[in-house]
């Protein structure tokens, strides 16, 4: 069963960590690319909001298969954030749908 994931934990404390205040006027999304080049250039106080980025982008790059040029999901921010949601969290049925789709594609 998937965790909801409140307004509390939707991602907006890391993704403010490494890509800084939100700009109201700018309406494009982060590229998967934008997350990975912030999160080698910030400098982290914190270890453990470190293994939470790092974390979040191992989720998109190599279990999700996005390309780099694709949009970052910022919820998975939020759900690495909170480690009860993370530890709960249905991540086979994300993986599975994710391997599916790629199927899909392919054929």
């Amino acid at each position: 069963m998937e965790e909801t994931v409140d307004r509390d934990t939707c991602g907006e404390r890391l993704r403010r960590l490494i890509l800084g205040p939100r700009d109201p006027n700018d309406k494009k999304e982060k590229l998967v690319k934008d997350v990975e080049v912030a999160f080698e250039k910030t400098i982290f106080t914190n270890d453990q909001d470190a293994v939470k980025v790092g974390l979040a982008l191992y989720i998109e790059i190599v279990m999700m298969g996005k390309d780099k040029k694709t949009q970052f999901n910022m919820k998975i921010l939020g759900i690495v954030d909170n480690f009860e949601v993370f530890a709960n969290y249905d991540w086979s049925s994300v993986f599975f749908n994710c391997l599916l789709s790629s199927m899909k594609t392919i054929m």
